[in-house]
């Protein structure tokens, strides 16, 4: 299942058209994965087995505001032999209503410091890999649309 990190958005986070930076969402993705950070590296210790993103992309649907508290949804939601994704999603309230302002999802690849080599998932990275897997939200429809 999902874990929520609530988020007050400031000021620094605005455009000029005073709405949220889209390269806010990737900070406050990569802020709310520090809950999972701390499951995998107690002391944060990543040597010499640790984690590099490979790949990361954002899809946007609505414009959020300063004034609009928001929460960050992160759950595992695939395991492989040597990497695992993670997916996020944006949320927040408007006019009563739960919105998505954004989905990110990230891949991450283990490697080994000492030998700078992908290595098989290890018992403990699986233990809390499976402890944050969901398969996702079936009710959250895949689109395109756009919220202002």
């Amino acid at each position: 299942m999902y874990y929520e990190t609530a988020l007050q958005p400031q000021v620094a986070d605005t455009d000029f058209e005073g709405f949220i930076d889209y390269m806010s969402f990737s900070r406050w993705f990569d802020r709310a994965r520090t809950t999972f950070y701390n499951e995998l590296f107690p002391k944060f210790q990543l040597k010499p087995h640790g984690l590099v993103v490979v790949k990361t992309s954002v899809e946007f649907f609505a414009l959020v505001t300063v004034d609009d508290a928001v929460k960050v949804r992160t759950w595992v939601s695939r395991i492989g032999n040597k990497s695992f994704d993670i997916t996020q999603e944006l949320w927040f309230e408007r006019d009563g209503q739960s919105v998505i302002a954004a989905r990110g999802h990230s891949i991450f690849s283990t490697i080994n410091f000492n030998y700078h080599k992908s290595e098989p998932l290890n018992e403990r990275f699986l233990e809390v890999l499976r402890k944050f897997f969901w398969e996702g939200p079936d009710a959250i429809p895949q689109t395109n649309e756009f919220t202002l």
